[in-house]
């Protein structure tokens, strides 16, 4: 039992630095535009009436977010972040995991849905949720199916290392790509001032800040 545990450890430590690589920055993850006025810009079609219309200043706000909270690239600096981590590395590879396609998997489980945007003069304020993975959930999962796993093998005494850290590893892909992947939610505001004809995020260091601390306190 106690050799089941120290693997299972070694496993879980992954998940953590893994899950450390993947905070959040204000510039990562897919964007999801819906609530009501996000809908008028999706349409295009402004003599649809299906809710309230964006102003101009609301459809470049959202502009901003869109972009912002693009993936476009963040998977490979992440993945490369792994990588160049020689601990970390060795242990994916011992697991057999694909560390791109880890990656892939896990950022396919963020997403970000933004809200109203209220517009005073040459301030705003934009309500956003954040969708993020739930790693204790993904490790009470993995646990669980591991020990299913030994049991199913009659105990650990009747496989090997290798054979479990390979098991382990398809465990771990399995549950990125399982429907019921477990993820959290997390409401907060981002502050906008125009600047000249532009509006921008007052503070991306405290929106990157503030969405690592919802993490943190899952």
């Amino acid at each position: 039992m106690k050799r089941t545990l120290a693997i299972l450890l070694i496993a879980v430590m992954m998940l953590t630095l893994f899950a450390a690589c993947s905070k959040a920055p204000s510039s990562a993850g897919k964007n999801n535009t819906t609530g009501e006025p996000t809908q008028a810009a999706d349409t295009g079609d402004d003599d649809k009436d299906d809710g309230p219309k964006l102003t101009k200043d609301q459809k470049a706000i959202l502009k901003d977010l869109e972009k912002e909270f693009s993936i476009d690239g963040y998977e490979k600096e992440i993945a490369a972040e792994v990588k160049a981590d020689e601990e970390t590395a060795e242990l994916v590879d011992l697991l057999g995991i694909d560390v791109d396609d880890y990656v892939s998997g896990l950022m396919k489980h963020y997403n970000w849905t933004f809200g109203d945007i209220d517009v005073e003069g040459d301030t705003a304020v934009a309500n956003v949720t954040m969708t993020y993975p739930d790693f204790d959930a993904m490790s009470d999962m993995l646990t669980e199916k591991a020990e299913a796993w030994v049991q199913e093998k009659g105990g650990m005494d009747n496989v090997t290392e290798d054979e479990f850290y390979a098991a382990y590893g398809k465990m771990v892909v399995d549950i990125l790509n399982d429907d019921e992947f477990p993820t959290l939610d997390s409401d907060f505001t981002i502050d906008y001032i125009k600047d000249g004809k532009d509006w921008v995020m007052k503070d991306k260091d405290a929106v990157k800040d503030t969405m690592n601390d919802a993490q943190d306190a899952a």
